[in-house]
């Protein structure tokens, strides 16, 4: 049953924020006024979730897209989406129990739900927004969506794994997937409020020049993205290339190709969604008809070379 917001246009949420399929899940509640813009939202968001605003974002509700203006004035999908910094939120969301989807990292897909749980009278200097509770770290950027995390956080949970020397070196020496600092997010708030807009942090996967070029007499640096062997092109055997194709990959982007090929195909167990059951392509690379995706990873592995 919901509940009618109250007679003024002075009004603030309380939110649940739930990342999409994570389980268990990554949460977090706050308290937001109901005049604060989308784009506001959105760099709060950065900051409630532990994003570094490294890639673009959407917000969708109904059939309404929203997002930033491109340079040239035109946003990102022309004609379909509003530009978030003229949208209030107030002016989306009137009652509790709605929904409002947050997208960060069209690559990586990062969907956020949004949902409603009070609608309260604005109390007098009330913080455009703070965080009230949550649960557990934000993934790192660049892992490759929730599939890619799950992969993850496997190969950082067994010190056999192949890739567990080359993941923690990746995200730098330590990850606690349990970690959330209530008081620290706040902090972080309350900087962002009161001081200059927040620069996005360091990515995880930095930059190295490898050359330069001569263009019309002047000497331009060639920049790549340095390639450790978490992020390196593997080239999938003639059995899983029936599956995800047989251009060289990182195995992020396998990852992520093979949980397509599942979801196509229907394969994910309607009663127990951590198990796989296999069609006659997976069987050739699983040698049996059902595994968890922690199972899966390890037998993907072994045809990536």
């Amino acid at each position: 049953m919901t509940t009618r917001p109250p007679k003024t246009n002075s009004v603030a949420y309380q939110i649940r924020i739930v990342l999409r399929d994570s389980d268990p899940a990554i949460w977090r509640q706050i308290m937001v006024r109901g005049d604060m813009t989308l784009r506001g939202l959105h760099q709060a968001l950065q900051i409630v979730m532990g994003w570094t605003e490294s890639h673009r974002h959407e917000f969708r509700f109904k059939r309404n897209r929203y997002g930033r203006p491109a340079r040239n004035g035109v946003t990102a999908a022309a004609g379909r989406t509003s530009d978030d910094s003229k949208v209030r939120l107030k002016q989306l969301m009137t009652d509790t129990g709605q929904c409002l989807i947050y997208e960060y990292d069209r690559n990586d897909d990062w969907e956020h739900f949004l949902t409603v749980q009070k609608v309260l009278p604005l109390e007098k200097g009330q913080a455009p927004i703070r965080c009230l509770s949550g649960a557990r770290a934000c993934p790192p950027e660049g892992v490759g969506g929730i599939s890619g995390y799950e992969a993850f956080l496997h190969a950082l949970d067994h010190r056999n794994h192949s890739e567990h020397k080359n993941i923690l070196k990746w995200v730098g020496g330590a990850f606690d997937p349990e970690a959330f600092d209530l008081d620290r997010v706040n902090r972080r708030l309350r900087s962002a409020q009161h001081g200059p807009r927040r620069r996005a942090a360091k990515r995880l996967t930095p930059i190295e020049k490898i050359g330069t070029i001569n263009r019309d007499g002047k000497e331009t640096n060639i920049m790549i993205k340095k390639t450790n062997a978490f992020m390196k092109p593997l080239t999938p055997s003639t059995d899983l290339a029936k599956v995800v194709g047989s251009k060289p990959l990182p195995r992020t982007e396998v990852v992520k190709k093979l949980w397509a090929y599942i979801k196509k195909n229907k394969l994910q167990d309607t009663k127990n969604k951590r198990n796989i059951n296999a069609d006659a392509n997976l069987k050739v690379i699983f040698h049996k008809n059902t595994v968890n995706m922690f199972e899966m990873t390890k037998l993907v592995s072994k045809h990536l070379n």
